[in-house]
């Protein structure tokens, strides 16, 4: 088993003391932080194993060990140092000084990407095709990317998540890197293991789980593949020359009714548990369903996750997150208007990806994002017209 580590991204508190720096200077900021840090230090000799940061607050499931520490002893030398000059700041040049070896020695110690052996970079079909999608038109070399990996610490293989931090920081409404963070250290056989979190001066690093089985729209893309062959050239050139496109069940159905029922059930039960921990995934779809080695379903791709509030409900999220062949009218309508929206946004991709694995292709399929945004809109009337 690697060691896991709870990291807060390197500049994170330095971008938020931006947002927030006119009634305090950078000193003040950073000195505060230190005697949190060594507030919770204190506590640390207490209870050795773990701590709460928010005792009392029932909504904050936050917990601290050794590493956490070690990870803000790190993160608070790396990100004043980055930010400040020579100057006099009070009493950080003395704790510069002071830890100066000890975070050299730190970082020797802590896992690295380097620990681990690049096997390869993962298909759209496997994992990631939301984040391709999603960013399509922005830098591709920035772009979130996942790899399989073989850890030089355990031997073991897992799944590699890559994101750059100031790709993240400037996409911050798209990317919720500490939601996904969060859900991924949620111990549950519907979720992906979450083995490492790591970072560098460059990225943030999520080491997880690898489902060899692939997902299951790499199983529906199979299994139209065997059908297509099956069927012949001469069935493809009749059914594009048919007056009405319609075929029998038997013909167009890719699973079997008993597999569909298997992977809805075991979706059901999936999507149930992520929202009994208060989050909602917002990017459902087949893509983001993996299998693992048994043939059973994950959830994945948390990178559009949000945490409900004490109502159940998200807010102000006027930016659409997901992908639209999936997406509810909930999310589309929050768009002008900033309406709330809860669980039901999942259910409804559920029954999306239900009729997908039914039928062959989405309910609603459109050229824009435009067309489909109609289509959402009149889906009382539309859905069910043949």
């Amino acid at each position: 088993m690697l060691k896991s580590f709870n990291v807060a991204p390197l500049g994170q508190n330095y971008t938020e003391f931006l947002e927030s720096s006119n009634e305090k200077s950078l000193a003040t900021f950073l000195q505060e932080r230190l005697e949190k840090y060594k507030t919770c230090i204190l506590q640390l000799s207490q209870q050795p194993e773990t701590l709460d940061l928010l005792p009392g607050d029932s909504s904050s499931q936050t917990r601290v060990g050794i590493d956490a520490l070690v990870d803000g002893l790190i993160a608070t030398y790396d990100d004043s140092r980055a930010v400040m000059t020579n100057e006099n700041w009070g009493a950080l040049p003395a704790f510069w000084e002071r830890f100066e070896k000890t975070v050299a020695q730190l970082k020797l110690l802590r896992i690295n990407k380097d620990d681990f052996e690049t096997i390869k970079a993962l298909t759209r079909g496997q994992y990631g095709k939301a984040w391709i999608e999603r960013f399509a038109h922005n830098d591709r070399s920035l772009r979130p990317t996942v790899s399989i990996v073989r850890s030089r610490l355990d031997g073991g293989i897992y799944a590699m998540k890559t994101l750059n931090k100031m790709y993240i920081l400037s996409q911050k409404d798209k990317i919720l890197y500490m939601e996904e963070r969060q859900v991924l250290a949620i111990t549950s056989e519907w979720f992906p293991t979450l083995h490492a979190a790591f970072q560098d001066e460059v990225n943030l690093y999520l080491v997880m789980e690898y489902a060899p089985g692939g997902d299951l729209y790499s199983i529906l893309d199979k299994k139209q593949d065997e059908l297509n062959k099956a069927r012949g050239p001469d069935h493809s050139e009749a059914e594009e020359h048919s007056d009405d496109g319609n075929s029998s069940d038997d013909e167009d159905t890719t699973l079997s009714e008993d597999e569909i029922r298997f992977y809805i059930a075991e979706i059901v039960l999936a999507v149930s548990e992520l929202h009994k921990n208060h989050y909602i995934h917002r990017d459902l779809k087949p893509q983001n369903i993996l299998l693992d080695a048994t043939g059973h379903i994950m959830l994945a791709d948390f990178g559009a996750c949000a945490r409900l509030d004490a109502d159940g409900e998200v807010h102000g999220q006027t930016v659409p997150l997901g992908t639209w062949d999936y997406m509810s009218p909930e999310v589309v309508d929050a768009q002008s208007g900033g309406k709330p929206y809860g669980k039901e946004v999942d259910w409804w991709a559920v029954g999306v990806v239900t009729y997908e694995l039914l039928v062959g292709e989405p309910p609603f399929f459109a050229e824009s994002a435009m067309g489909i945004i109609r289509l959402l809109r009149d889906h009382e009337v539309g859905i069910f017209v043949f």
